[in-house]
């Protein structure tokens, strides 16, 4: 998985993104999921103030964020973008369809 660290610069995120052609990034604090920052978080961000890639992730990213896995059904998702938060759909290792 192709993730940031929450104090990585803004920099860090926009290069990880063009470099793995991705729009969105898990943000890892350790190996624990702290959210995900994505290309309109980065532009809002940029467009705000001019030294906006100076910045650390954390600052930007959307921290309301819910696991699933992958097998999620569209009524078990539907309560999680009820209540604001953004789903990240996860594969555990080993895990079949």
């Amino acid at each position: 998985m192709v993730a940031v660290a929450p104090d990585d610069p803004l920099t860090v995120a926009y290069a990880r993104m063009r470099l793995y052609d991705v729009s969105q990034l898990a943000v890892l604090d350790g190996e624990k999921l702290a959210g995900i920052v994505d290309e309109g978080d980065l532009l809002l961000a940029v467009q705000r103030s001019d030294d906006a890639f100076d910045r650390p992730v954390r600052e930007v990213m959307t921290s309301n964020v819910k696991t699933v896995d992958r097998r999620a059904t569209i009524d078990q998702l539907m309560p999680i973008f009820e209540a604001g938060q953004v789903p990240l759909v996860k594969d555990e290792p080993g895990s079949t369809a």
